[in-house]
């Protein structure tokens, strides 16, 4: 991981997993506890009536899928890691027919 931290060890690999689901896990419940979350709420139950208060519903639902589609890719990249996937698309045949 950038050179400081050998995942080829479980241990270690262990507890970057560990480290990326608690701060996605943290990063979670600080958005749905802060004013922008509260925001999230009130278009879920009725986007009429947070139009009517003055939101931005557009805007604050582009924000939230952005925030979604980050965090399902910080979640797949930890999972690549975890997996011992290949880094580059040249490598899946030959790792496919190493069969790994």
């Amino acid at each position: 991981m950038f050179g400081v931290l050998d995942l080829s060890k479980p241990t270690v690999l262990y507890y970057v997993v560990l480290v990326g689901f608690l701060a996605g896990f943290l990063l979670i419940f600080r958005i749905i506890n802060s004013p922008f979350g509260e925001v999230l709420k009130s278009i879920r139950e009725n986007e009429q009536r947070a139009i009517s208060l003055g939101y931005r519903t557009d805007q604050y639902k582009f924000l939230a899928f952005v925030l979604s589609g980050t965090l399902a890719g910080f979640a797949g990249a930890l999972r690549c890691s975890w997996r011992r996937m290949p880094r580059s698309p040249t490598c899946i045949g030959r790792c496919r027919a190493r069969s790994c």
